[in-house]
């Protein structure tokens, strides 16, 4: 009997998905278990498995096409059944038009995304060196890619063909990282400009922010030295990274101040028994808050097993919803691109998020004397119904005083 292949419900609030790729097309077998099509929601793009091994059939939504949850959008045949014994399959509205299905599509390991990019660019996949999780190839790997090619085939300022230019990976880089910066998704394109349509990820993070802006909120800073801290990453073996670190001390001080891990209702002011800490990730130019759950109750070496998980997840376009709702803290580092200091805004419903900048050696004063060390600023955005200024400021002083004396996590 024919199994049907439906859009999955991947978390309590989805209504709908959208299909973003097929990765076998109709007439092709599949085996139960690997990767069918991706889907995209509200929160998240990630692979659905195929449910059954057989022959695939009847694909009823297109690439882009949006259907509510439990649709039937296609069928696996089993051997020796044929379409005429298929029922039809439910058909989005969505799909206006038959699906014309490539014997030649590329089959490397992409992203979503950096296959949008691609297919727009007339880039062959096979020739992109993927830098992600198992040679996966990203957003900016296609990027660059288009990029080489441009410069390869870019003709002198007379208009005739000579010599090639060589230009170096750093500037290239730094050629790429304005466009990297913004959505790469179908628009509408005029003279005047390109018009990117506010969906998926993008959609709920204008959203919540939009929420959050209207939020009364009140930002702190605060400078910490971070050589002690340093040395104790050299001498773990694990060599946990600036943000584990962080996240460690974070979500071993919140119990001790509830109205930070807290949330604004109607009826009152919700305390957070456990800390959940949402931890901000860049992940092919789209913007994830992955959560280590009861981050209160691990070790160093635990959140930092967990957090490269996470990021390993994200880079594969595996994270789940559940794995990206349900934080009562948030941590944002943008150290690792160069930024000392910023102010992030608050992810309602927490009530708090912290904003991490570069480590950089500078002078600072201690004890009356100038000296010089590794500093890092840390900046605290709060909620202004939940929390006073001095409750965030004593918070704050807590979280440097053991990144200064860093073996109290020990």
């Amino acid at each position: 009997m024919p199994v049907d292949v439906i859009m999955p419900k991947v978390d309590m609030v989805m209504d709908a998905g959208t299909v973003v790729r097929w990765y076998k097309g109709e007439g092709e077998q599949v085996t139960a278990g690997e990767p069918l099509f991706d889907i995209e929601t509200d929160k998240a793009t990630m692979e659905v498995e195929a449910p059954a091994s057989g022959t695939l059939a009847q694909i009823t939504a297109l690439d882009g096409a949006t259907v509510p949850v439990a649709t039937v959008i296609a069928r696996i045949l089993q051997p020796g059944e044929s379409l005429a014994q298929a029922q039809p399959a439910l058909v989005s509205l969505a799909t206006a038009a038959p699906r014309a299905v490539s014997e030649t599509r590329p089959r490397k390991r992409a992203t979503p995304l950096a296959r949008r990019i691609a297919r727009e660019h007339g880039l062959a996949l096979a020739a992109v060196s993927g830098g992600g999780l198992q040679g996966r190839v990203r957003k900016n790997d296609v990027l660059q890619a288009i990029a080489a090619r441009r410069v390869s085939e870019q003709p002198l300022k007379n208009g005739s063909a000579g010599p090639q230019h060589h230009i170096p990976a750093a500037a290239a880089s730094a050629a790429l990282s304005a466009p990297a910066s913004v959505p790469d998704l179908a628009g509408t394109d005029s003279a005047a400009g390109r018009l990117v349509p506010l969906v998926g990820v993008r959609k709920i993070i204008a959203q919540r922010l939009t929420l959050s802006a209207g939020l009364p909120q009140f930002v702190l800073s605060m400078d910490v030295n971070m050589e002690a801290a340093a040395q104790l990453r050299e001498r773990l073996p694990y060599r946990p990274s600036v943000t584990a670190l962080i996240a460690r001390v974070v979500a071993s001080l919140l119990p001790r101040h509830p109205s930070l891990n807290a949330s604004f209702r109607e009826d009152g002011i919700w305390l957070h028994a456990p800390v959940h800490l949402g931890i901000a990730l860049d992940s092919g130019g789209d913007l994830l808050v992955p959560v280590i759950r009861d981050a209160h109750q691990r070790s160093l070496g635990e959140i930092a097993t967990a957090l490269s998980e996470l990021r390993q997840r994200a880079e594969a376009r595996k994270l789940t919803p559940s794995e990206l709702q349900g934080s009562t803290f948030s941590i944002s580092n943008l150290g690792m691109f160069g930024v000392d200091q910023f102010s992030a805004l608050v992810n309602p419903p927490e009530a708090a998020i912290l904003a991490v900048g570069r480590s950089t050696r500078r002078p600072f004063e201690s004890n009356g004397t100038i000296i010089w060390g590794q500093m890092l600023t840390l900046t605290l955005s709060a909620d202004h119904r939940v929390t006073d200024g001095a409750a965030a400021a004593r918070f704050l002083q807590d979280v440097r005083a053991v990144l200064e004396e860093p073996l109290l996590l020990l």
